[in-house]
């Protein structure tokens, strides 16, 4: 028997989480029809009306808050759009960096890591900017 529902004898009926990871609100909401909310720190139970306002009037706030700080984020985005900043991570090769790339992969003496070091760059970052870099045609990757 689970120790939480030794201390807490109307969740007897519901799996432990180690049973099941499917129980959600809902459907716990579904095996009793009067289920109530009641915080053990904060004056917050669901069983009064008072205590139902309560909470519709925490959770109405915390949908607004999330929803202005959404509309913040999106205007950010669009003025920085604007002034010509793009998000992300900037890249690590540059156009002359990548055609100098492929210029020595041509070469069949020089190897990978050689081409990867002089950029100062990952062998595996040169093989997602050029995914054939040692392919027989390079011609082919390259148009």
């Amino acid at each position: 028997m689970n120790v939480k529902a030794v201390q807490r004898p109307a969740l007897l009926g519901y799996p432990s989480s180690s049973q099941t990871s499917d129980t959600t609100l809902p459907s716990l909401g579904e095996h009793e029809p009067t289920t109530y909310v009641q915080s053990l720190q904060d004056p917050i139970d669901t069983s009064s009306p008072s205590g139902k306002l309560v909470f519709h009037i925490f959770s109405a706030l915390a949908e607004f808050e999330r929803g202005v700080i959404r509309d913040r984020t999106n205007a950010g985005l669009k003025s920085a759009r604007e002034r010509g900043r793009i998000g992300g991570r900037q890249r690590l090769l540059s156009d002359r960096d990548l055609q100098t790339a492929k210029a020595l992969l041509r070469n069949p003496a020089i190897t990978v890591a050689e081409v990867a070091k002089r950029p100062g760059v990952s062998i595996s970052t040169l093989y997602n900017h050029l995914p054939a870099a040692r392919a027989e045609s390079l011609e082919e990757v390259v148009s």
